[in-house]
């Protein structure tokens, strides 16, 4: 307004000049048409035009001050708006490229989260994308088809209901949403896809939108069907163990009884001789029944991941009298030629584990005579250096009616027997199974050769170790004396068992070695006892009603006389995990059941003669 009224001033003082010089013009008129007029009339009119033009130069001079005053301001205005401009600009420039580099980053952080981004128009029902959702819906170009229909298309068909749900009831409540489904590729693969989003609705209007993200959930839904998976295994790890550990007890207490009790009736005298065979009868078949259930129950822990590697000394030569002394009747009654073999350079004591390696060679002899009717059954044992150790090479030879082709590659498998002579398959069929499972643990392999009629061959190698000492072979133990007797007297044993045919049985094993021996039908009862009558060894059942044996054997051991008592556990159970359980709470030696009596009895004179139970 005030630039609009000093351009008016302006104009009317341009105009009032226009004016005098217009009457100055006038007066010069006046004189050149008037020449006879006198002296003093043109003197007036000169001295008119010269105050006329007096008084218009002055005008004119200050009109060119203040002319040059309104320029010089209006320039300064004009600079000054002009800087602002340009300032405006500028910044319009930096916040445009801020924005533009904001946007590529955006979009770079969006791609490599794997983030899309979509709008939908709630009112006309349009839904853009960017690039990223396209790709997370497994498109490469956008196609001309709407947004909106090709995520409806998209949607798994059992996931439909719950995205439309999620979505009116955001829309309804105003409230954000987030919603997980499944989506169909274009290839027809199947995808997870996490989508979340926020209402946004117009001032004074119902019109709004839903802004969201979308990210692949894939991957996490594998890892996490990965872990239930897991998880679930190990419950039944959990389980299986249990049920080992349950059926061990179960199975094995009652055999223990009835292979012992066999052999006491064997070794009675007084039992009449036919009698005594049909004990012998039922030894045997129980010894075999035993077999079976350590085979099925050695299967279930290997399974169940429950058996590991115990690393110690094994003396070959004292290995292999074993066998010798355990199958030499057999191959007798069979009238089949056992053959033994270990080669010059080979170590007499190697590092490995010698009850899998006992446990091995054990199955694949029994196997090899089982299907050999005449002829020779050779196990040979040789030596090979390697670069970290050595490796023992040991064959199994058979002279059998061999292996048919077809069925080489599934002898290992459990529950598989090979053969076509039906009174030979007996047995569980996990024999074969083991082996490999322990030679594996072992580190080694095995493999075999066959050809019907003429023969089997087995074929192992094993990593091992030559052992630097081999253990003394009366390490621990006296000869002096009886196994029962200290300082001439009987020495005192506490059984503790809570079954009674076992409790009876352990009774009389230790009354005919010459113990001094006392019963208790439970732990409680157990720490009675001994508090009372201070035995010199303690024979402990594990699981047991009122107090189980681990906590009993605590209980001694924190007794002042308890701290050297020999306390030797005997259990039903088959883990390996609950053998170490029980040494560390505190029993000095474990005897599984069904126990050999000659070795319950060896170990006994052995913990006697070391003096000391401490543990």
């Amino acid at each position: 307004m005030q630039r609009d009224t000093e351009s008016v001033d302006l104009l009317m003082t341009t105009r009032a000049l226009r004016e005098g010089l217009s009457e100055v013009k006038q007066c010069l008129e006046t004189l050149s048409y008037a020449p006879d007029q006198d002296s003093a009339v043109r003197m007036d009119m000169f001295k008119s035009i010269h105050d006329g033009l007096h008084r218009t130069n002055s005008e004119l001079m200050q009109l060119t001050i203040e002319l040059e005053d309104r320029v010089s301001q209006r320039t300064e205005e004009l600079t000054a708006v002009n800087a602002s401009l340009l300032e405006e600009i500028n910044e319009r420039a930096m916040a445009e490229e801020t924005l533009r580099q904001v946007t590529q980053r955006l979009q770079m952080a969006t791609r490599a989260a794997g983030l899309g981004i979509w709008e939908w128009n709630i009112t006309t029902g349009e839904m853009i994308w960017d690039d990223e959702m396209y790709r997370l819906y497994g498109i490469d170009d956008p196609p001309t088809v709407d947004a909106l229909e090709l995520r409806e298309t998209a949607i798994h068909p059992d996931d439909r209901d719950i995205v439309r749900k999620a979505v009116s009831d955001a829309l309804r409540n105003n409230s954000d949403y987030a919603v997980e489904y499944r989506i169909s590729w274009p290839d027809g693969s199947e995808h997870y896809v996490s989508s979340i989003a926020r209402v946004f609705r117009d001032v004074g209007s119902d019109e709004g939108r839903l802004l969201g993200i979308v990210c692949d959930i894939t991957e996490k839904k594998r890892v996490e069907a990965l872990r239930v998976a897991r998880d679930a295994a190990e419950s039944a790890n959990r389980a299986k163990s249990t049920f080992i550990a349950n059926m061990s007890h179960e199975l094995r207490t009652p055999l223990n009884a009835v292979l012992g009790f066999s052999e006491f009736m064997a070794m009675d005298p007084d039992t009449p001789p036919k009698f005594r065979k049909n004990v012998e009868i039922i030894n045997r078949s129980g010894r075999h029944l035993l077999e079976m259930i350590n085979d099925i129950l050695d299967i279930a822990k290997i399974e169940a991941g429950r058996i590991e590697i115990a690393y110690r000394e094994v003396e070959l030569p004292t290995l292999m009298q074993d066998l010798i002394n355990m199958f030499k009747l057999r191959f007798e009654q069979k009238g089949v030629q056992l053959n033994f073999k270990i080669a010059d350079n080979t170590p007499q004591v190697v590092m490995s584990d010698p009850g899998k390696i006992r446990q091995v060679l054990i199955n694949l002899v029994g196997n090899a005579l089982k299907f050999t009717e005449q002829g020779f059954v050779t196990l040979g044992i040789d030596w090979e250096n390697r670069v970290h150790g050595g490796c023992l090479l040991i064959d199994v030879v058979d002279s059998g009616c061999g292996i048919a082709d077809e069925m080489q590659s599934a002898v290992f498998d459990p529950f598989v027997q090979a053969g076509e002579d039906e009174a030979k398959l007996k047995g569980t069929g996990l024999g074969l199974a083991l082996v490999r499972n322990y030679v594996v643990m072992l580190g080694g392999e095995i493999c075999l050769e066959s050809v019907l009629n003429k023969g089997t061959t087995f074929h192992l190698e094993i990593p091992a170790k030559e052992a630097l000492f081999a253990p003394s072979e009366q390490d621990g133990i006296t000869a002096s004396l009886p196994v029962a007797m200290r300082n001439g007297e009987a020495v005192k044993a506490l059984v503790v068992e809570d079954n009674t045919d076992n409790l009876l049985l352990l009774l009389q094993t230790l009354d005919q070695a010459g113990f001094d021996a006392r019963g208790a039908v439970n732990g409680l009862e157990g720490v009675e006892t001994f508090l009372e009558w201070q035995p010199e060894i303690i024979y402990m059942d594990m699981r047991m009603p009122v107090m189980d044996g681990y906590e009993a054997t605590r209980r001694i051991r924190s007794l002042h006389h308890g701290k050297n008592v020999i306390i030797i556990a005997v259990t039903a159970s088959a883990l390996s995990d609950e053998y170490d359980t029980i040494i560390k709470t505190g029993c000095n030696e474990v005897v599984t059941k069904p126990f050999r009596r000659e070795i319950l009895l060896q170990l006994s004179e052995r913990l006697l003669a070391a003096g000391s139970g401490d543990a």
